[in-house]
């Protein structure tokens, strides 16, 4: 190539001053003479792209694996934070429809005693009982303020998720983008001809933004363990929610028991609920004549669990006291003995 300004001249020399090179920087022999730089700035063609090269050799400019080894931890960490949302939702997708299927299907059971038997006198003694209970116990009114209760917080956990999801996307948008903006500067930067040097203030930027992400990530993990306490706290409440409803189904549950009194020595075999109580059997022994006299001068003794149970006591329902195992497919022996407040401090002191 020919030189701009001297035309017999072939382009031999690259002008490396740290200045605006009137020159172009692409000059001839006679053009370093004019050129009034030092010649050291000066180099032949050759000697510059040694040195371009070298200088791309020093810094490894081929070699992109740190750009792909950081790639692969960005996808894997978008990857992993995809699949912990997608856990955490199905978590409460399945803790909702559980919650949901659960009270439909007690508001069912409730319907259902009128809606398949429309004839009372044809139904059997436990359905009958279900729908006495209703009126004399106010059962359905209290599932019904139950219901809401429950349809309420669920209302109120919508709300709060719909306004941390708004919240926490509005965040991570505003701290990407800023950080996207900055890279874009510096390359902006470093792309144009003046050199550029990271200064202090420069320094300092970076540091922000990164501290904005190390946020961004505390936010994230803050978000995830809260929305992980309101899911146990959702989990506990339907645990509970589930025992109450097992318990209202397990207090038709029949069992049989067999009572013996010290004060008449004789025995009989009674069918109760589990929802009755002692108080009830104490009852019912005492119009069967199976006991005499008062229940302050009496306790019932449970053998199978070594435990006697004061007349003070006798609101406790059987199904307080057993377990499945200890009825199903079984009689349970229960005696009406006299009560010796030595003897029941000792079995009490025992426990």
């Amino acid at each position: 190539m020919y030189c701009t300004y001297h035309v017999q001249n072939q382009v031999s020399l690259i002008c490396i001053a740290t200045h605006k090179c009137e020159l172009n920087r692409k000059m001839c022999v006679e053009c370093q003479q004019e050129h009034g730089v030092d010649l050291k700035q000066t180099l032949p063609l050759k000697q510059v792209e040694e040195m371009v090269k070298n200088k791309f050799k020093e810094f490894q400019l081929d070699d992109t694996s740190d750009i792909t080894k950081e790639r692969m931890k960005y996808k894997a960490m978008l990857s992993q934070t995809e699949s912990s949302i997608k856990n955490i939702l199905d978590e409460i997708s399945k803790l909702f429809e559980q919650t949901f299927d659960r009270v439909e299907q007690e508001s069912k059971s409730f319907t259902n005693l009128i809606n398949n038997n429309p004839n009372l006198a044809s139904i059997s003694n436990s359905e009958l009982n279900k729908l006495v209970e209703i009126l004399q116990w106010n059962n359905l009114n209290d599932f019904i303020i139950q219901k809401n209760l429950y349809l309420v917080r669920l209302e109120n956990s919508r709300f709060w998720w719909e306004q941390e999801v708004q919240a926490f996307g509005e965040k991570l948008k505003t701290v990407m983008n800023q950080y996207i903006e900055f890279f874009r500067q510096q390359f902006s930067n470093f792309q144009s001809v003046k050199p550029v040097s990271l200064d202090a203030d420069l320094i300092q930027e970076l540091e922000m933004k990164n501290q904005a992400i190390l946020e961004y990530k505390q936010i994230f993990i803050d978000k995830k363990q809260l929305l992980n306490n309101e899911i146990k706290t959702n989990q506990n409440e339907m645990i509970d929610l589930q025992i109450e409803l097992d318990v209202l189904k397990l207090g038709d549950t029949i069992i049989t028991v067999n009572v013996k009194s010290f004060s008449t020595n004789v025995s009989q075999t009674f069918q109760m609920q589990l929802r009755d109580s002692i108080s009830d059997l104490y009852i019912l022994a005492v119009n069967e004549g199976i006991h005499k006299g008062s229940p302050l001068d009496c306790c019932l003794l449970v053998p199978s669990k070594n435990i006697k149970y004061a007349s003070s006591e006798w609101k406790q329902r059987f199904q307080e006291i057993f377990i499945p195992n200890d009825y199903t497919n079984k009689t349970i022996t229960l005696e009406f003995c006299q009560y010796d407040i030595q003897t029941n401090r000792q079995i009490y002191e025992g426990k």
